[in-house]
């Protein structure tokens, strides 16, 4: 495809317009340099004459200061007065004063002023200037602006004898002058000045715009021509760099973004070819839509997953390929999230449900990209059908439950005794022990209770094996209805004896325990002719409890063994009945070593 660019695109100068811009340029800042300095050399002529005013002014008071503390000091002040008479001829002058310490005139260049206080004068004197004279017996001077006059004050101290020249009090002189004859011989002298400065700047502009002309426009508008030629297509055009000035600089400069720009065609070009293969050979369905859901390009891929060819769907709404549910509402949320900006779904992968073209629903993956070209919003997405995938999880997720149940299945099985479906021994040792420490970390009591079937050598031999088995059966039956606290553990122990592990039992609790454990066999009230105890079969059962009083833990095989100890007991009062005894730990008080572990019983309970 072509590639063709505007004249901003190209990022380079109209340089056939140089031949007008830089002559204009010049002129402008020919009458913009002109202007300036014409105001800078007026403000420059003002500010000097007046600091050569002021300057001679000083001089002027500084003269009459001196000759008038020397005719005061003298008496002689008619003098005075014929001194200050013969300036009065000056043109510029306004006026002079010459005022003593009491406030009175001695001395003016206008006589009706002398002999009056200067205070009652019609005019405009500065009295914080006279007050700081006074005291600092400098000279101050000052412009009035509105008034144009330039006005001088010196201080006036003398006294009658010499050492007492500077008094503590002063009088004052005041020498004002008109400042416009000098501001208009200024002006009229810079006038002249910038006639001939104004006419050397026109003729060095005009021999400026000839050589511009000539060095400048005429192969600028070369280099334009070469950049009309590269951009209609003739990637051949280059600009021929002569001369080693700054325009063959710009020449071989832009020579240079000419050969880079033709790269950079090839490689956008490249990335095209490359990216229209991508899109036509992606497994996945591509779809583009605009800011009103329309479908502006779709690749092949959408044919296999959708049924639909690119040329069905293209300008087709994007709800053609969603199920009812979310069509209804597609529109509105595009058109929602045009206008707030919200994202949702932009940019994150997430399942839908997709329609085929049959009607099918079929689970794909959806996810969403927005991009902007040429001012258009458009919005790409990439689907991907997982009807496989679901599928194998699927029976991934079965398999998984599956194995799991049969892992707990064989897991229940190592832990319980297949005749009686109780914990079995390997289970009950490792739930004592767990108890026991538990029991010494808290403090807090367990009991342990052992069972056995009374006579169930003559029962088995009787009845037979089979209904041995079956009495066991029912003996774990009760169990299980009589011990359903929490954390409470029955177990097959071996053939007809059982245990019960019972966390948070003290001895009271265990005995009032075994004694319903009895009864409940009792009612069970299963035959057996050729016990000695009863016509029925019968329990006996030994119980312990262990009460922790250090930190060091019971033995499991002690503590079983003083259960088993109890029911043994149980059997030789005859049988039928509980025994229960309190376990009792040697402290460390009592103990030869720190590490053994020894009984004590209270005694058989009744």
């Amino acid at each position: 495809m072509p590639f063709t660019r505007t004249n901003q695109q190209w990022g380079i100068l109209h340089f056939e317009r140089l031949g007008v811009l830089i002559p204009g340029v010049t002129l402008c800042v020919f009458f913009f340099a002109a202007t300036l300095a014409s105001v800078v050399s007026r403000e420059t002529a003002n500010t000097q004459t007046l600091d050569t005013l002021t300057d001679h002014l000083r001089h002027r008071i500084a003269f009459i200061q001196g000759a008038a503390e020397e005719f005061l000091q003298i008496g002689l002040q008619g003098r005075l007065q014929n001194l200050i008479s013969s300036l009065a001829s000056d043109a510029d002058l306004i006026s002079i004063h010459v005022v003593d310490e009491h406030n009175q005139v001695l001395a003016s260049s206008r006589l009706a002023d002398v002999g009056l206080s200067w205070r009652t004068l019609d005019e405009d004197f500065q009295k914080p200037l006279i007050a700081r004279v006074r005291d600092s017996r400098r000279l101050h001077s000052y412009h009035d602006v509105d008034q144009d006059f330039l006005e001088t004050y010196a201080s006036l101290c003398v006294e009658n004898s010499p050492d007492r020249l500077h008094a503590s009090t002063c009088g004052f002189i005041s020498y004002r002058v008109d400042i416009r004859p000098h501001m208009q011989a200024a002006t009229l002298a810079l006038r002249d000045n910038s006639a001939y400065y104004i006419l050397g700047m026109a003729a060095v502009v005009l021999v400026s715009l000839g050589l511009i002309h000539l060095l400048v426009a005429r192969r600028t508008a070369l280099i334009s021509s070469v950049i009309r030629k590269f951009r209609a297509g003739d990637r051949s055009a280059r600009i021929d760099v002569e001369r080693n000035d700054e325009i063959s600089k710009l020449g071989h400069s832009i020579n240079k973004l000419l050969e880079e720009i033709e790269e950079d065609e090839k490689v956008i070009r490249d990335g095209h070819e490359r990216l229209h293969a991508l899109f036509d050979n992606v497994i996945d369905s591509v779809i583009v839509i605009n800011e009103k859901g329309i479908i502006e390009n779709a690749n092949p891929a959408t044919e296999h997953i959708f049924g639909y060819t690119p040329d069905e769907v293209i300008g087709q709404n994007v709800g053609l390929l969603m199920p009812e549910s979310v069509r209804s509402e597609h529109d509105g949320y595009l058109a929602d999230y045009c206008e707030s900006g919200v994202k949702n779904n932009i940019g994150i992968g997430r399942h839908v449900e997709a329609l085929h073209k049959s009607g099918r629903l079929f689970p794909a993956e959806l996810s969403i990209g927005e991009m902007h070209v040429h001012g258009e919003r458009l919005f790409t997405g990439i689907l991907r059908d997982v009807s496989e995938q679901v599928e194998m999880n699927r029976k991934m997720q079965q398999a998984y439950e599956e194995l799991h149940q049969a892992h707990a299945r064989l897991e229940q099985s190592a832990r319980t005794d297949k005749l009686t479906n109780l914990y079995n021994r390997g289970h009950f040792d490792a739930v004592l022990l767990s108890e026991i420490l538990r029991a010494t970390r808290h403090g807090l009591p367990v009991s342990l209770m052992l069972l056995d079937a009374d006579y169930f050598k003559r029962f088995n031999d009787h009845y037979g094996h089979l209904e041995g088995d079956r009495c066991l059966q029912e003996i774990a039956k009760t169990l299980q209805q009589t011990f359903m606290r929490s954390g409470e553990v029955v177990a097959r122990y071996g053939g007809e004896e059982f245990a019960v592990i019972l966390p948070h039992c003290d001895k009271r609790d265990a005995m009032n325990r075994a004694e319903s454990l009895l009864n409940s066999i009792w009612d069970r009230a299963i035959p057996h002719e050729k016990s000695g105890v009863a016509d029925r079969v019968t329990v006996s059962i030994g119980t312990v409890t262990y009460l922790p009083v250090s930190k060091q833990p019971v033995a499991p095989d002690d503590l079983i063994h003083a259960a088993d100890e109890m029911l043994y007991s149980a059997k030789a009062a005859g049988r039928n009945q509980a025994r229960h005894n309190q376990f009792r730990q040697q402290t460390d008080e009592t103990a030869t070593d720190p590490a053994a572990i020894s009984l004590r019983y209270k005694g058989v309970p009744k």
